[in-house]
C-alpha cells in the first residue's frame, strides 16, 4: 500500500518486477520514485542479478529515489560483526546501485559507528 498526503500526488507509472514495485510519484511540481523490494534470501546466488535488474531500471527514472524493503545482504563490516553472516553475495551491486543513484543509508549517515540491531 503506498498512502500520498499533502498536495495532489498521484502515481504515475508503476513498473512490477519479480520480487519488486518501482512507483513514479508525482505532483505537478516534483516527482519521485519509490521502490519496495525483497532480495532473494534462499536463492542467494540470484541478489548480484536482481540488484542489477532493479539498477538497470532506475537508471532510467529521473527524480529522486527512496529504495526501501528486505536487502537480505549486509553492506558494513559494523552490521555484520556477531549475525553469525558472512555472506555478501549481491553486497557488490547493492552498493553499485547506492553509488550510481547517489542513494544514502539514512541510518548509516545519522550514526556512523553503531552497530543496527537485526530481528
Amino acid at each position: 500500500m503506498i498512502i500520498c498526503f499533502g498536495g495532489e500526488w498521484t502515481i504515475k507509472n508503476v513498473i512490477n518486477g519479480n520480487r519488486y514495485l518501482i512507483c513514479k510519484i508525482n505532483n505537478g511540481k516534483e516527482s519521485f520514485n519509490l521502490v519496495n523490494l525483497h532480495a532473494p534470501a534462499v536463492q542467494k546466488h540470484r541478489r548480484g542479478e536482481f540488484f542489477r535488474e532493479i539498477m538497470g531500471k532506475l537508471i532510467l527514472e529521473n527524480g529522486r529515489t527512496f529504495l526501501i524493503g528486505d536487502f537480505n545482504v549486509v553492506l558494513s563490516d559494523i552490521d555484520r560483526i556477531g549475525i553469525g553472516n558472512s555472506d555478501t553475495r549481491g553486497a557488490k551491486e547493492l552498493q553499485e546501485i547506492i553509488e550510481v543513484l547517489d542513494i544514502k543509508d539514512s541510518f548509516r549517515d545519522l550514526y556512523p559507528e553503531k552497530k543496527r540491531i537485526y530481528i
